[in-house]
């Protein structure tokens, strides 16, 4: 079984390297974020997957957090808008059950990590930030604090 910080750091590589590869998936993405000040191997650990996630999606599911992240971001979220969001990826058919309901699964399993991890509150049928999930300047900054990372992630 890889350890957390093995999987990050297999993560990151791949990031690093689908960039240099120009992948359009990426590149839009990085672009986003590089408009913010930021940079994509910065992205939050919160984005990272640390626990297993339901089947369905052909993109990262990383990629796809951080599209929920990002519209988090941007103001509270119905269930109905975060959908909209994770709908612009790509998603496997399956013949026993829609599409729309595997990414409400999908979708409902991220808020709910992020809800134990006191990441996002849930109140009048909206989602809200509950913190500021913080963005590393480089992937060194990013390591450094991993460890701090882990600790509240496992309370």
């Amino acid at each position: 079984m890889m350890t957390p910080e093995k999987i990050v750091k297999k993560q990151i590589y791949q990031i690093q390297l689908r960039l240099l590869r120009s992948e359009e998936s990426l590149r839009s993405l990085a672009e986003k974020v590089c408009q913010q000040g930021r940079i994509l191997t910065g992205v939050p650990w919160c984005v990272h997957n640390f626990e297993k996630l339901p089947g369905g999606l052909k993109n990262d599911h990383w990629l796809t957090k951080l599209s929920v992240l990002l519209a988090l971001e941007g103001g509270a979220k119905s269930i109905d808008q975060l959908l909209t969001v994770i709908r612009q990826n790509r998603w496997y058919q399956f013949a026993s059950e829609d599409v729309w309901q595997v990414q409400l699964l999908w979708l409902k399993f991220v808020l709910w990590q992020w809800l134990r991890q006191k990441i996002i509150r849930y109140q009048n049928g909206l989602f809200f930030l509950r913190i500021q999930p913080k963005w590393y300047s480089d992937y060194q900054d990013k390591q450094k604090c991993f460890t701090d990372f882990i600790e509240f992630y496992t309370q």
